[in-house]
């Protein structure tokens, strides 16, 4: 038996097959939205954007409060402000493709047909 070989990719057919390749898009779609966001941030900053995210929340209710790892970064507090105000935007976005990734999800399980699949526009 001969093996035939072609240059197209494979493309799903199914329903579920769609819906699943949908849903993989969808997640491909938000982290290239977040890594395009970050490209130019250093890769310390990603890798520490968790303790600065806490840092500003405790800031944001209480500005006294201590804040040592945004401390240590900053110069003075005018440039600590300024980074608290580049979290915040940081945090939003990402919590903005996040909120658009959970809302794609939900609308992609909603389908129940292809053509509702193909509608979606992701």
């Amino acid at each position: 038996m001969a093996i035939i070989q072609t240059d197209k990719p494979y493309e799903p057919t199914t329903f579920e097959e769609i819906q699943e390749q949908k849903l993989e898009e969808n997640s491909q779609q938000a982290q290239r939205k977040i890594e395009e966001f970050y490209k130019n941030s250093p890769d310390f900053e990603q890798k520490t954007f968790p303790i600065q995210q806490t840092e500003y929340y405790a800031y944001q209710l209480d500005e006294n409060v201590a804040t040592p790892y945004i401390d240590g970064i900053t110069l003075d507090d005018e440039e600590k402000e300024e980074l608290m105000l580049n979290i915040g935007i940081a945090i939003e976005f990402v919590q903005s493709i996040q909120k658009e990734m959970r809302q794609n999800t939900k609308d992609i399980y909603a389908c129940d047909s292809i053509e509702c699949l193909d509608n979606l526009g992701i």
